[in-house]
Formats: C-alpha cells, sequence, structure tokens
C-alpha cells in the first residue's frame, strides 16, 4: 500500500506531465490510486473532485456559473 505522499507523486505524474492525454486508461489509474486512500482522508476528498473536473472537462460539459446555479 502506498503512502499519502506517493499517492500524490503518482497522481502529479498521470496529471501534471507536458502532453498527457486523458484517456480511459489514465483515468482508471487515478481511480485505482484514490481507493488506495482512507476514505476520511483530506487527500482522496480533494484528488476526488480534481479527478470529476477532469471528467466533466473531458466530456465537454460546461460549467455552470455560481450565478447559473443560484437561478435553479
Amino acid at each position: 500500500m502506498l503512502t499519502e505522499q506517493e499517492i500524490a507523486r503518482h497522481w502529479r505524474n498521470l496529471f501534471h506531465r507536458g502532453g498527457v492525454s486523458l484517456s480511459p486508461e489514465t483515468f482508471q489509474k487515478a481511480e485505482a490510486l484514490l481507493e488506495q486512500i482512507r476514505p476520511e482522508s483530506p487527500l482522496r476528498h480533494r484528488l476526488g473532485a480534481e479527478l470529476d473536473e477532469l471528467k466533466k472537462r473531458q466530456a465537454g460539459t460546461p460549467k455552470k456559473s455560481p450565478r447559473q446555479a443560484a437561478k435553479k
């Protein structure tokens, strides 16, 4: 099992290297890293939110502004 520091380093290598494509394999690797972190860990929450945002961007889902979200 990896430490949170090692997971954070692997995460940076996955997403922050130049020219990295956001392929389904990349997302699977990221999810595998998340599964190694305790559920209550702040790192898991932060990386999970980052992964969700990356998936939305990859899918081309436009992000709603706070003003649009408040109109509902």
